[in-house]
C-alpha cells in the first residue's frame, strides 16, 4: 500500500482529505504544518505528498526547498494545493519542485487523476 502524507493547517481540510485518500486505497498521515511534515519526511519518505501552499511557521514552498534536498527527497510525488485558482501558481509549483497543482476543495474524480498523473495510481 502506498503512503501519502497530508499537510494542511486547516484540521477541517486535513481531516477530509485524509478520509478521502483512504477511500482510495492509500495509508495516510496528516502534519498540521511544513516543520512538522519535514519531521516525518526524516522518519520516513513516505510516496506523496498533498501539501497545502500557504501555511504558518513554515509554507509549502519552504517545505519542498527543503525536502528535495533530503536523501531520497526527490522521490516522493508532491502535489501542490490552494484555495486559489491562479495560473502563476501552477508555475510556482513546478519551480518549487512540485509534481503538480491542484485547487481546493478537492473532489475524489479530481484527486484521482492528478493522483493518476504524477504516477501515484
Amino acid at each position: 500500500m502506498k503512503t501519502l502524507l497530508v499537510v494542511d493547517d486547516d484540521e477541517s481540510i486535513r481531516n477530509s482529505h485524509q478520509k478521502l485518500l483512504k477511500l482510495i486505497g492509500f495509508s495516510v498521515t496528516g502534519c498540521r504544518d511544513g516543520e512538522d511534515a519535514l519531521s516525518k519526511c526524516r522518519e520516513e519518505l513516505p510516496d506523496g505528498i498533498l501539501l497545502d501552499l500557504n501555511m504558518p511557521h513554515m509554507n509549502g514552498q519552504e517545505f519542498l526547498e527543503h525536502l528535495r534536498k533530503f536523501p531520497g527527497g526527490d522521490k516522493p510525488k508532491v502535489l501542490l494545493c490552494s484555495g486559489m485558482f491562479e495560473e502563476s501558481l501552477r508555475d510556482l509549483a513546478a519551480r518549487s519542485g512540485a509534481n503538480g497543482y491542484i485547487t481546493k476543495p478537492v473532489g475524489r474524480a479530481v484527486l484521482e487523476q492528478k493522483l493518476r498523473e504524477v504516477g501515484l495510481l
